[in-house]
């Protein structure tokens, strides 16, 4: 069976991505959804890694037939390369989602987390993590979990801040995950998925002024370019908390579990009764 190693990571059968290979087309999906043009020099910028070394794993990936790259150098995922990357990518926010929702941690460390995590998920923790978060919701990023796969998704309807109306109710819908200072930066101002906001002003430079709950942000062009945004809507959902669901009964107790994973309170009731009641010793017949 053939197989594939890059940059000294271990071989493994072919049609199964090294952990390097699938951060590669990770990176080549999310530079093509947010509408950039994918070159060698925008991949090592991203990876944080040496052009020479991006050109070497590229042709082992064009050599496998996960992607192609034309007279232009712009790089492209193949049909087989694109489906591999929305695994990659659904599994790594089915993770963040659980990191989040049920062990209640901060929405700006999730990704680096789950980063070590999405690898080692199996089909059956990922269609169990689907019904127990739901195919059609979104990472705590505000990015849609099957990303290009759900009909009916809005996500064209968005835009970048940098072309966004002023003196327009707008929302949050998505920003960049993959800076956990840039998250942990937003979160201080109080900008994350969900949040509603007018711009106020927009100065020569591109410089932002907005207006949400009654404070004034400011945000600068490198801010601005990566966030995005929808129209405001009544039926928007709720922002997302400031730093995941807290300990619910103070310092100690359980974090939030879905409802799914909850027992009925009469249930609880019965078995502290068990417990508080003495038993009666068994007698002989």
């Amino acid at each position: 069976m053939s197989s594939v190693s890059i940059r000294g990571v271990r071989e493994v059968p072919k049609g199964t991505p090294s952990v390097l290979a699938g951060n590669y087309l990770k990176a080549i999906l999310h530079q093509a959804e947010a509408g950039r043009t994918v070159i060698s020099a925008r991949l090592a910028e991203v990876l944080g890694v040496s052009p020479p070394a991006v050109s070497k794993a590229l042709k082992r990936l064009i050599k496998r037939g996960y992607v192609r790259m034309d007279a232009r150098k712009t790089i492209t995922l193949t049909d087989s390369g694109l489906c591999l990357a929305r695994d990659l990518v659904r599994r790594h926010r089915l993770v963040e989602r659980l990191l989040t929702d049920v062990l209640g941690m901060e929405w700006t460390r999730v990704h680096e987390e789950a980063e070590k995590i999405e690898h080692a998920i199996s089909p059956e923790v990922e269609a169990r993590l689907l019904t127990l978060l739901g195919r059609q919701g979104s990472c705590p990023h505000g990015s849609p979990i099957l990303s290009g796969e759900v009909v009916g998704r809005p996500r064209l309807k968005r835009r970048s801040l940098l072309d966004a109306p002023p003196q327009t109710p707008l929302r949050v819908v998505e920003v960049d995950d993959q800076e956990r200072r840039f998250l942990e930066y937003l979160d201080g101002l109080g900008v994350r998925p969900g949040t509603r906001f007018v711009i106020r002003e927009r100065a020569f430079d591109d410089t932002f002024l907005l207006e949400t709950g009654g404070r004034r942000v400011h945000l600068d062009r490198g801010s601005a370019e990566r966030i995005w945004v929808q129209a405001a809507g009544k039926d928007d959902p709720p922002e997302r908390p400031a730093a995941g669901p807290r300990p619910r009964g103070g310092e100690g107790q359980a974090p939030f579990m879905p409802a799914s994973y909850r027992r009925p309170a009469r249930l609880l009731r019965e078995e502290a009764s068990r417990r508080r009641s003495p038993r009666t010793p068994r007698t002989g017949r």
